[in-house]
């Protein structure tokens, strides 16, 4: 067998079940508010500060 065949083989694969239950697990713990993710808007905002703070240079 070549070694790109073995390479997928050892890539593991979810069926849409465990896909679906990954999901929501995410969106549970990782800082979602009603569908927003607080901590990605802060990110945002910060590069946006930055963008302007470069364009007065």
């Amino acid at each position: 067998m070549p070694d790109k065949q073995k390479q997928r083989d050892l890539i593991p694969v979810m069926d849409y079940g465990q896909y679906r239950q990954a999901r929501k697990l995410v969106h549970e713990c990782c800082n979602y508010d009603n569908g927003q993710n607080p901590l990605m808007e802060k990110a945002r905002a910060y590069v946006e500060n930055w963008k302007e703070a470069y364009r007065c240079l």
